[in-house]
């Protein structure tokens, strides 16, 4: 048993290593790591995406809660049921569906019931794009949502600004 626990310590230190440095060896360690060519972080996407993105999903749950209706678009939503999909409070669902609705991303069929259903093409166009490049590169898209400041906090803040003159 010391002798594997050896042996896996040995070969843990030698990947971490290697990985570390970003060289991938596998011929050394025995196994085979993909060559990595670009990191997710520094794939493009489009102007017209992050544009759509910052204004149309203020929260990170706007942006679940659409792509889940995107995915089941010919169903109708309770709030209930969204909530339970989303395993999110009524309170934060019930707040962002208004909006969605504003934007034309979402139709309220019935009073309490919801359906995917963009309001113009290219805006279920942007809302495919978006569900691409969140599958491939959730990270950024997520850090571009919260690179968009607080609209509030900052009406806030410029309260408190001393103006010269």
């Amino acid at each position: 048993m010391q002798v594997f626990r050896d042996w896996a310590m040995d070969f843990t230190v030698k990947a971490s290593r290697t990985i570390f440095l970003g060289r991938c060896d596998s011929k050394r360690l025995g196994i085979a790591y993909p060559k990595l060519r670009v990191r997710m972080s520094e794939k493009i996407i489009s102007a017209e995406t992050l544009k759509f993105v910052r204004s149309s999903f203020e929260s990170v749950w706007a942006l679940e809660l659409i792509l889940m209706m995107r995915r089941e678009h010919t169903r109708r939503w309770s709030v209930s049921e969204l909530t339970q999909q989303l395993r999110a409070s009524e309170l934060l669902v019930g707040g962002i569906l208004p909006g969605l609705v504003r934007k034309g991303l979402v139709l309220e069929t019935a009073p309490g019931m919801f359906q995917y259903r963009p309001a113009a093409v290219e805006l279920e166009q942007l809302v495919d794009k978006v569900a691409v490049v969140y599958a491939e590169n959730r990270i950024r898209l997520i850090n571009e949502i919260f690179k968009v400041p607080d609209r509030n906090a900052r009406t806030f803040a410029d309260a408190f600004r001393i103006k010269k003159g």
